[in-house]
């Protein structure tokens, strides 16, 4: 084996062994941020935390105010129904299960072939299966 054979065997098992360390270092969640932290055992075992400390912040990693995200705001389930017909991409997305891809293929669909006079028109739209539609149906109308 020569020095460069044995230079990129050594790179290989340092690569190696630091992955297995990274991995067996302990990890926390956290809910400031939403990211898996990784704990240093130094700064860990250096920290002393008060009991009324801990009630309000139980992470003790600190985070900068910029780097804390928000967590998105819990969207309150659709329950109206829609004029399929008359809706436009916005109105469609409220649905569930209908994202920005779906709703233009049906917008597509209705602009290509007109108006949608029944559940057999909308099971012709690509990416509308017998599931979907079941989940679509309630909130839609055919007008």
């Amino acid at each position: 084996m020569n020095a460069s054979e044995r230079r990129l065997v050594f790179l290989a098992v340092f690569l190696l062994g630091m992955g297995w360390g990274a991995r067996a270092l302990p990890r926390q969640w956290c809910d400031q941020c939403g990211d898996l932290s990784v704990e240093s055992p130094a700064v860990s075992s250096s920290l002393e935390v008060s009991a009324s400390d801990s009630a309000l912040n139980d992470s003790p990693v600190k985070h900068s105010p910029q780097k804390a995200r928000k967590s998105p705001a819990k969207a309150t389930p659709f329950t109206g129904k829609i004029a399929i017909n008359q809706a436009n991409e916005t109105d469609l997305q409220k649905i569930r299960g209908v994202g920005p891809t779906l709703a233009r293929r049906i917008i597509e669909f209705r602009t290509l072939h007109g108006r949608f006079r029944g559940a057999q028109d909308l099971d012709k739209v690509s990416g509308i299966g017998k599931k979907k539609m079941d989940n679509l149906l309630p909130f839609l109308i055919f007008d």
